[in-house]
């Protein structure tokens, strides 16, 4: 059995500031069972392949690391919009909060056909990409889910790491296949958009004031120009918020994002371009914290092997086998015993699959340069095959 070993820190530079930090403590190995992977092939975990059925978990585990993906519309409703100035909001805002480690990528859409999608890079590297955009054409009729959907499954996020997708789009999107596709892959997702915004309550002056103030609003809060300083959202006028129809608005604030209004994003305004652009890059910078417990597998029901990371809490078994479709463990709870009363779970079979006890060594050594600070972790990584 191979001892397990620990990753060591990288030399920093001013390149390249980022250092492993790995303390000694083990994950449990995973116990698999006979169906839960029939995805053959490996995954890339930090520069080094892992085979089918490789699993770990993280919780709190990392620090100052932060990937993001800017997912855009380019379309005319776009085409004032500074890209370089919120992306140089967001890197101050991460620096000021401690994340020294943060990737950008940028995915596009076309009348709803997924355009670019570059890789992760630093902020500096992404920017000729945002000014090279030409936003003159028509608006994507569904929101552009698709390139969503695409950045979410198709980008190399990192296990354990802070991940947020960014959208500008001329008009909410309103897919299924987002949700689950964020959900699978863990993602904080904001969005920029038109959309309506109404307030209840019996005074309706109220009403009228507030939505004419509003930025943006989350579960908890409705942010504003006040906010502008320093985030501190308004829980109040929060609970007169009219919730919006079912659309990627609802499943913004459900992955812990935020919804932002575009009509505020207004280039002729300087200081309420500023305002807004900063409320942004606060609200981004407090959504990006470290999973609290976030299991990351590799493996799939289709012919090749993909690195999935979930909330702990997503992950459910149904007869043995992993399924992607539960979104809270009564519903799974509850599927299992409609299926045990229908027949499909024999109740004879009590055989409980075999506890693996081998730990898996990790990697000697790194050259991946966008690593994260991890802390209290040791990652069960096989040897490369």
């Amino acid at each position: 059995m191979p001892d397990e070993t620990h990753l060591p820190a990288p030399v920093s530079s001013a390149a390249d500031i980022t250092t492993f930090l790995l303390i000694s403590k083990s994950l449990p190995p995973y116990v698999s069972t006979p169906h839960e992977y029939q995805a053959t092939g490996s995954c890339n975990v930090f520069g080094r392949s892992v085979p089918s059925g490789w699993n770990t978990t993280f919780k709190g585990s990392t620090e100052g690391a932060a990937d993001i993906a800017f997912v855009v519309d380019v379309a005319h409703c776009n085409r004032d919009k500074d890209l370089i100035k919120l992306l140089d909001g967001i890197d101050v805002e991460f620096e000021a909060n401690g994340i020294v480690d943060a990737r950008y990528a940028l995915a596009t859409s076309s009348q709803d056909n997924v355009g670019t999608i570059t890789e992760f890079m630093k902020a500096a590297e992404l920017a000729p990409d945002l000014r090279s955009l030409d936003m003159k054409g028509p608006p994507s009729k569904n929101g552009a889910a698709v390139a969503v959907i695409a950045a979410a499954r198709n980008l190399k996020w990192r296990p354990g790491v802070s991940r947020t997708i960014i959208q500008l789009s001329c008009n909410p999107c309103d897919s299924a296949g987002v949700k689950r596709a964020l959900r699978d892959n863990d993602i904080t997702y904001h969005i920029i958009s038109k959309g309506s915004i109404s307030f209840g309550g019996s005074d309706a002056a109220l009403s009228t004031n507030l939505r004419k103030k509003v930025f943006g609003y989350d579960e908890k809060f409705v942010y504003m120009a006040g906010d502008y300083q320093k985030l501190k959202g308004d829980a109040d006028a929060r609970g007169l918020l009219i919730d919006p129809e079912p659309s990627c608005m609802l499943t913004a604030q459900s992955t812990g994002g935020t919804v932002f209004s575009t009509f505020k994003w207004n280039p002729n305004k300087a200081k309420l371009e500023k305002k807004f652009l900063n409320v942004v890059a606060q609200r981004v910078a407090q959504s990006s914290v470290p999973p609290e417990c976030q299991e990351c597998r590799c493996g799939g029901r289709g012919t090749k092997a993909a690195l999935m990371c979930r909330k702990c809490s997503t992950w459910l078994a149904e007869g043995g086998n992993v399924t992607q479709e539960e979104e809270t463990l009564v519903e799974g709870m509850k599927r299992y015993f409609m299926n045990f009363y229908r027949g499909k779970i024999d109740p004879s079979d009590s055989s409980e699959p075999e506890k693996s006890t081998e730990k898996q060594p990790v990697p000697n050594g790194t050259t991946e340069a966008s690593a994260p600070i991890f802390k209290d972790v040791t990652l069960p990584l096989p040897t490369a095959t």
